[in-house]
Protein backbone atom coordinates (compact mmCIF):
# COMPACT_ATOMS: atom_id res chain seq x y z
CA UNK A 1 0.00 0.00 0.00
CA UNK A 2 1.30 3.47 -0.78
CA UNK A 3 2.38 5.38 1.86
CA UNK A 4 -0.03 8.39 2.47
CA UNK A 5 -3.44 6.72 1.31
CA UNK A 6 -6.24 5.62 2.84
CA UNK A 7 -8.26 3.06 0.82
CA UNK A 8 -11.75 1.89 1.04
CA UNK A 9 -13.73 -0.78 -0.33
CA UNK A 10 -17.03 -0.44 -2.25
CA UNK A 11 -18.09 -3.19 -3.87
CA UNK A 12 -15.48 -5.09 -5.89
CA UNK A 13 -13.22 -1.35 -6.75
CA UNK A 14 -11.23 -0.42 -4.24
CA UNK A 15 -10.65 3.94 -4.41
CA UNK A 16 -7.51 5.57 -2.78
CA UNK A 17 -7.48 8.79 -1.68
CA UNK A 18 -5.00 10.96 -0.44
CA UNK A 19 -5.41 11.81 2.61
CA UNK A 20 -2.93 15.00 5.49
CA UNK A 21 -3.98 14.43 8.92
CA UNK A 22 -4.06 10.43 10.87
CA UNK A 23 -6.97 8.49 10.41
CA UNK A 24 -10.20 9.23 12.90
CA UNK A 25 -9.13 12.88 13.12
CA UNK A 26 -10.58 15.56 11.16
CA UNK A 27 -8.70 18.51 10.11
CA UNK A 28 -8.84 21.31 12.57
CA UNK A 29 -10.63 24.77 10.51
CA UNK A 30 -8.68 27.97 10.51
CA UNK A 31 -10.71 30.34 12.53
CA UNK A 32 -11.21 32.34 9.52
CA UNK A 33 -11.97 29.15 7.38
CA UNK A 34 -14.55 28.00 10.12
CA UNK A 35 -15.92 31.28 10.03
CA UNK A 36 -16.66 31.51 6.22
CA UNK A 37 -18.41 28.02 6.84
CA UNK A 38 -20.32 29.11 9.24
CA UNK A 39 -21.64 31.85 7.69
CA UNK A 40 -22.24 30.20 4.60
CA UNK A 41 -23.89 27.20 6.28
CA UNK A 42 -26.56 29.88 7.66
CA UNK A 43 -26.62 31.10 4.00
CA UNK A 44 -27.69 27.56 2.87
CA UNK A 45 -30.02 26.44 5.64
CA UNK A 46 -31.48 30.38 5.03
CA UNK A 47 -32.04 29.64 1.28
CA UNK A 48 -33.23 25.97 2.01
CA UNK A 49 -36.33 27.80 4.36
CA UNK A 50 -36.78 30.88 2.72
CA UNK A 51 -36.30 30.06 -0.98
CA UNK A 52 -36.33 33.20 -3.37
CA UNK A 53 -36.98 35.65 -0.31
CA UNK A 54 -33.20 35.09 0.81
CA UNK A 55 -31.85 34.97 -2.61
CA UNK A 56 -33.55 38.82 -3.65
CA UNK A 57 -32.31 39.75 -0.03
CA UNK A 58 -28.86 38.67 -0.82
CA UNK A 59 -28.88 40.27 -3.81
CA UNK A 60 -30.38 43.41 -2.66
CA UNK A 61 -27.58 43.77 0.11
CA UNK A 62 -25.03 43.02 -2.97
CA UNK A 63 -26.42 46.07 -5.24
CA UNK A 64 -26.52 48.34 -1.80
CA UNK A 65 -22.83 47.58 -1.39
CA UNK A 66 -21.47 47.90 -4.53
CA UNK A 67 -23.62 51.33 -5.00
CA UNK A 68 -21.89 52.17 -1.43
CA UNK A 69 -18.07 50.49 -2.09
CA UNK A 70 -17.81 52.82 -5.82
CA UNK A 71 -19.78 56.09 -3.86
CA UNK A 72 -16.92 55.39 -1.04
CA UNK A 73 -14.08 55.04 -3.56
CA UNK A 74 -14.97 58.48 -6.16
CA UNK A 75 -15.82 60.40 -2.71
CA UNK A 76 -12.65 59.59 -0.31
CA UNK A 77 -10.26 58.28 -2.89
CA UNK A 78 -10.33 60.33 -6.07
CA UNK A 79 -5.92 61.48 -5.85
CA UNK A 80 -4.64 58.21 -4.64
CA UNK A 81 -7.12 56.39 -7.74
CA UNK A 82 -5.47 58.85 -10.07
CA UNK A 83 -2.40 57.82 -8.17
CA UNK A 84 -2.54 54.22 -8.89
CA UNK A 85 -3.73 54.18 -12.59
CA UNK A 86 -1.01 56.74 -13.49
CA UNK A 87 1.69 54.51 -11.77
CA UNK A 88 -0.04 51.16 -13.29
CA UNK A 89 -0.17 53.37 -17.19
CA UNK A 90 3.67 54.11 -16.43
CA UNK A 91 4.59 50.71 -15.53
CA UNK A 92 2.27 48.39 -17.72
CA UNK A 93 2.11 50.69 -20.94
CA UNK A 94 -0.66 52.57 -22.79
CA UNK A 95 -2.77 49.39 -23.23
CA UNK A 96 -6.33 50.84 -23.91
CA UNK A 97 -6.79 50.72 -20.46
CA UNK A 98 -8.29 53.35 -18.13
CA UNK A 99 -10.22 54.92 -20.33
CA UNK A 100 -7.59 55.49 -23.04
CA UNK A 101 -8.45 54.94 -26.66
CA UNK A 102 -6.94 52.05 -28.83
CA UNK A 103 -5.60 53.92 -31.48
CA UNK A 104 -3.39 55.46 -28.92
CA UNK A 105 -1.60 52.42 -28.04
CA UNK A 106 0.46 52.35 -31.43
CA UNK A 107 1.65 55.54 -31.43
CA UNK A 108 5.23 56.32 -31.28
CA UNK A 109 6.91 56.65 -27.42
CA UNK A 110 7.29 60.56 -27.85
CA UNK A 111 3.73 61.41 -28.77
CA UNK A 112 2.20 59.15 -26.93
CA UNK A 113 4.15 60.27 -23.40
CA UNK A 114 2.95 63.81 -24.51
CA UNK A 115 -0.92 62.36 -24.64
CA UNK A 116 -0.31 61.43 -21.33
CA UNK A 117 1.25 64.48 -19.87
CA UNK A 118 -1.84 66.15 -21.54
CA UNK A 119 -5.00 63.99 -21.28
CA UNK A 120 -4.09 62.28 -17.54
CA UNK A 121 -2.42 64.79 -15.73
CA UNK A 122 -2.48 64.30 -11.24
CA UNK A 123 -5.21 66.89 -11.39
CA UNK A 124 -8.12 65.36 -13.70
CA UNK A 125 -10.44 62.53 -12.47
CA UNK A 126 -9.60 59.01 -12.54
CA UNK A 127 -11.65 57.09 -15.19
CA UNK A 128 -14.75 54.83 -14.57
CA UNK A 129 -13.24 51.86 -15.30
CA UNK A 130 -10.25 52.06 -12.23
CA UNK A 131 -13.06 53.46 -9.88
CA UNK A 132 -15.28 50.74 -10.93
CA UNK A 133 -12.64 47.60 -10.38
CA UNK A 134 -11.19 49.30 -7.25
CA UNK A 135 -15.30 49.59 -6.05
CA UNK A 136 -15.70 46.01 -7.29
CA UNK A 137 -12.97 45.02 -5.04
CA UNK A 138 -13.55 45.95 -1.99
CA UNK A 139 -17.35 44.97 -2.68
CA UNK A 140 -15.59 41.48 -2.93
CA UNK A 141 -13.67 42.26 0.26
CA UNK A 142 -16.77 42.70 2.15
CA UNK A 143 -18.15 39.08 1.36
CA UNK A 144 -18.15 38.11 5.04
CA UNK A 145 -20.16 41.05 5.89
CA UNK A 146 -22.85 41.03 3.65
CA UNK A 147 -23.97 37.10 4.27
CA UNK A 148 -24.38 37.91 8.42
CA UNK A 149 -26.37 40.83 7.22
CA UNK A 150 -28.66 38.76 4.88
CA UNK A 151 -28.96 36.32 7.69
CA UNK A 152 -30.37 39.04 9.91
CA UNK A 153 -32.53 40.57 7.73
CA UNK A 154 -34.74 37.27 5.73
CA UNK A 155 -36.95 36.40 8.04
CA UNK A 156 -38.43 39.81 8.67
CA UNK A 157 -38.51 40.73 5.18
CA UNK A 158 -39.88 36.96 4.35
CA UNK A 159 -42.57 37.56 7.01
CA UNK A 160 -43.36 40.97 5.59
CA UNK A 161 -43.78 39.50 1.75
CA UNK A 162 -45.85 36.59 3.16
CA UNK A 163 -48.19 39.09 4.66
CA UNK A 164 -48.65 40.77 1.50
CA UNK A 165 -49.23 37.92 0.08
CA UNK A 166 -46.00 37.23 -2.24
CA UNK A 167 -43.92 33.98 -1.37
CA UNK A 168 -46.39 31.80 0.39
CA UNK A 169 -45.22 28.42 1.17
CA UNK A 170 -46.83 25.89 -1.15
CA UNK A 171 -49.47 24.04 0.18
Amino acid sequence: MAQGCVIRQTGRTALRRPYTSPAGQSPSPTPSGSFLRRNMQAFRQLAHKYGKVATIVYFGVSTVDLGLSIWAVRAAGEERVKKLENWLTDKLGDWALFGREPSKVFQQEGSDQASREEGSGSGGAPSWTSTLLIGYSIHKLLMPVRVPITVMLTPSIAAKFRQFGYFLPKK
